[in-house]
């Protein structure tokens, strides 16, 4: 049977004058499944009018690729339009950001407050050198950092960590702070200490290593070797004239 010409398919005849609109209801049903390039016109009927009655007309391999086209564009904008789930994708987007900036700024501001501590601690120690209390207590470099950690809540492992120098003098003039870093920019183990005599210039200094866990706070606060935050407190005062022995 060619095109425009009558005859019967499945007991129906079949209409010779389709509308356009009519065939590309007609291909919409019969095109899925079907590529286009498989037959240049096939014979197709289908039950879109009303009552169940068929229609049938021969439809061009140009149709199905005009109803694939148009499919895949209405597919298109219907996900273009659709935004079910988009403030999850949002969330994924900004996440690593939010939450690497986030724990930067919690680790910043612990690391000043445990300079803060430091610094409270080490003042609060120097005060037992300056009025000779620990020189009459025989305080070695042990007994000083248990005097410092005791003072602080939030230095983990602080006995351990916390490196102590003392060094006394005759004058303030002839102070020098200590390098507490080597040549390959680690914290040194070995430091001077010496609780000096009676109005002698002392010069105390204690150092503690932070860690820095995220990547913000490693970039902008690190400077040790290690990629750590040194921690520094330093008190310089003179004795008192405290009766030795």
């Amino acid at each position: 049977m060619g095109p425009g010409t009558a005859g019967d398919t499945d007991g129906v005849r079949p209409r010779r004058m389709l509308t356009v609109s009519l065939a590309r209801r007609i291909a919409k049903q019969v095109c899925v499944g079907k590529r286009p390039d498989d037959l240049l016109r096939f014979f197709a009927c289908a039950s879109i009018l009303p009552n169940s009655v068929k229609a049938c007309v021969w439809i061009d391999a140009a149709v199905c690729a005009s109803f694939f086209a148009k499919t895949g564009n209405h597919f298109s904008r219907v996900m273009l339009r659709d935004k079910r789930g988009a403030s999850m994708v949002e969330f994924a987007l900004v996440m690593l950001p939010f939450f690497i900036l986030l724990f930067g700024i919690i680790e910043v501001g612990l690391v000043f407050w445990g300079g803060l501590e430091l610094e409270n601690a080490t003042d609060d120690a120097a005060r037992m050198v300056r009025t000779g209390q620990a020189q009459a207590a025989n305080f070695d470099e042990a007994r000083m950092k248990q005097e410092i950690c005791g003072r602080v809540s939030i230095l983990a492992d602080c006995t351990a960590k916390l490196k102590l120098d003392m060094q006394s003098f005759t004058t303030f003039a002839q102070m020098t702070p200590p390098a507490p870093l080597d040549g390959d920019g680690k914290l040194k183990d070995e430091f001077t200490f010496s609780l000096g005599g009676p109005q002698q210039v002392v010069l105390m200094t204690s150092f503690y290593e932070w860690p820095l866990l995220s990547l913000m706070s490693s970039m902008g606060l690190s400077n040790m070797a290690s990629g750590n935050r040194l921690l520094r407190a330093s008190a310089a005062f003179r004795n008192e004239p405290f009766p030795e022995g």
